[in-house]
């Protein structure tokens, strides 16, 4: 594996201009350290909050991230470099009003379906704005949920697990489940002949909600006709 100089070097020889972005992205990102400290969390925060409130006309963001990819695949960080150049940060860094609420309503979206979003609980709630040592914190439950989703352990048998686990924990503070919703999303198709059989599981593990969401789209006309399609089809009944 290419050291960062040695990935930068090689840009550099290609584009001169994107090694010096990529640069400028790497140090934000890590602080002047090395490979080992990116996580999807980092480049997340970087690429959906950080970037698009740099001073920069939106296609220099886009082209930011789009250098910051080219390094993190030249240092054999696929995975990352996907997120840096995906659909999903374009529409962010290039929205026209980074200071208005639809970017950051587009950032926290995307930061939702990550699957690595620490959610809030009854037992801990994340400030809007965090001391240091809560910061660290989310970012460690960041850090060990992107650990899982990489391992496929976001299951119904985890979640099973993490219901007797919350149960446990709800008695010791003498609190029962009573009303006490866990919800699960997912994405069932039109098409799928038989959706229950992919809600079931999550319902039998403990499951009394399902969120039928499919985020593989920002754009609002396809969103829109996606939603309408598959409110008309009607919900994945498992009884």
């Amino acid at each position: 594996m290419l050291s960062v100089e040695e990935a930068l070097a090689t840009i550099g020889r290609i584009e001169p201009e994107l090694a010096e972005s990529a640069r400028a992205a790497w140090d934000t990102l890590t602080g002047g350290a090395g490979p080992e400290v990116v996580t999807q969390w980092r480049v997340q925060l970087f690429c959906w909050d950080n970037l698009p409130r740099w001073g920069a006309e939106p296609i220099v963001r886009w082209q930011i991230a789009i250098a910051l990819a080219a390094l993190l695949d030249a240092l054999g960080l696929e995975r990352y470099a996907a997120i840096a150049r995906s659909e999903t940060t374009r529409q962010i860094v290039t929205a026209p009003d980074q200071s208005g609420d639809r970017g950051r309503t587009a950032a926290r979206k995307a930061a939702q379906r990550s699957g690595i979003e620490p959610p809030g609980t009854e037992l801990v709630t994340w400030g809007a704005v965090m001391e240091p040592a809560e910061a660290y914190a989310l970012e460690v439950v960041a850090d060990r949920l992107e650990l899982a989703v990489a391992a496929g352990e976001l299951t119904p048998e985890l979640l099973a697990e993490g219901i007797e686990w919350l149960r446990a924990e709800r008695a010791a503070h003498g609190l029962t489940m009573d009303g006490y919703d866990v919800v699960a999303e997912g994405v069932t198709t039109v098409d799928d002949p038989d959706p229950a059989a992919t809600v079931r599981p999550w319902a039998e593990a403990g499951a009394n909600w399902w969120i039928d969401a499919d985020w593989s789209s920002m754009d609002r006309a396809v969103v829109r006709e996606n939603a309408a399609r598959r409110l008309e089809a009607g919900p994945p009944r498992i009884d």
